[in-house]
C-alpha cells in the first residue's frame, strides 16, 4: 500500500462532488522508504508535512517529514523519535506554530513548537500522560479552543476544551462525540461561517476506504455535536482516501 499526496482541484464548496486530483511526484531520498509513500499530509504556509517511514527505524516506525509544496516533493525529516509518529497536525495558537503528531506508541499526547519554520521543532510539553490516542485535531469554535481525539484501546472519542494550551489541564467537554473508533482525518475548514471536519469512519472494509465530512455545530444548552454532511467521493482510479487538509483555500488529500 502506497499513500501519495494529491492536490484537490475542487473548490471547498464542491468537495461533495467527485474529487478532481493532481498527483505530486516524490523525489527519492536515501533516508526515507518511499514504497510506503507519504501519508497524512498537512499543508501550512506552502509547505507539506507528512508521515514518512525512515530506514533506520524500519517499516513500522514513522517520522515527520516536510517538503515545499511543489510539483516534485522533496522531504526532509524534521521530527524523529524512538517511537512511531504520524498525523502531523500543525496549527497556530497565540501567535506561535505548534504540532501535535500522533504518538500513541509513547502512551502520551505530545506538543511540539516550531523554533525556525519549517524545519526546526522542539518538544514543548506533554498534553496528556498515560493516554494513547489517534489523530488529534484542534480547532477554534465560538471563541474557544478545542481538541478532538480517539483513545486507542477503548476506541472512545473525546472532545477536550483548552483554556491555555501550555499551562492548563485539558477539560473533557464531551465523551463519545462520535461512534467508537471514528478518528480525525485532517484539519477543519469553514464555509459561510460554518465549521467542518474530515473524519475517518470505522465501518470500513479496509483502512482508508472512506472519508466523511462532518459539521461542527452547537445545539441546546450550548452542547457541541458533530453532524454528518457527506462522504468524499474519489475518482475510480484510486482505491482509498483517509485524509484531507487545507490552508489558505488549498486542499490536499492522500490516496492509494
Amino acid at each position: 500500500m502506497k499513500w501519495k499526496p494529491n492536490l484537490v482541484l475542487n473548490n471547498k464548496e464542491n468537495l461533495s462532488n467527485v474529487l478532481k486530483l493532481k498527483d505530486y511526484k516524490i523525489i527519492d531520498n536515501d533516508n526515507i522508504v518511499y514504497n510506503f509513500g507519504a501519508a497524512d499530509p498537512f499543508i501550512y504556509n506552502e509547505y507539506l508535512f507528512c508521515e514518512l517511514i525512515h530506514k533506520k527505524i524500519g517499516h513500522k516506525g514513522g517520522v515527520i517529514g516536510c517538503s515545499p509544496l511543489q510539483d516534485n516533493l522533496e522531504f526532509k525529516v524534521i521530527i524523529k523519535e524512538n517511537f512511531h509518529l504520524s498525523y502531523p497536525h500543525i496549527f497556530e495558537y497565540r501567535g506561535k506554530i505548534y504540532m501535535i503528531p500522533e504518538s500513541c506508541k509513547a502512551n502520551k499526547l505530545l506538543l511540539y513548537e516550531c523554533i525556525n519554520f519549517p524545519y526546526k521543532w522542539e518538544k514543548k510539553c506533554i498534553l496528556i500522560n498515560n493516554f494513547s490516542c489517534y489523530d488529534t485535531t484542534t480547532f477554534n469554535f465560538g471563541k474557544k479552543f478545542y481538541l478532538f481525539t480517539t483513545e486507542k484501546n477503548s476506541g472512545e472519542t473525546y472532545l477536550f476544551k483548552i483554556n491555555n494550551l501550555l499551562k492548563s489541564k485539558l477539560e473533557i467537554q464531551k465523551k463519545n462525540i462520535l461512534p467508537n473508533r471514528y478518528r480525525g482525518g485532517g484539519n477543519t475548514f469553514s464555509i459561510k461561517n460554518e465549521l467542518f471536519i474530515p473524519i475517518q469512519p470505522s465501518e470500513v472494509k479496509f483502512y482508508g476506504e472512506r472519508l466523511s465530512i462532518y459539521k461542527i455545530k452547537r445545539i441546546e444548552k450550548k452542547k457541541i455535536v458533530f453532524e454528518f454532511v457527506y462522504e468524499i467521493k474519489i475518482p475510480s482510479q484510486y482505491k482509498g482516501i483517509h485524509h484531507l487538509s487545507n490552508d489558505n483555500n488549498i486542499f490536499i488529500c492522500d490516496n492509494i
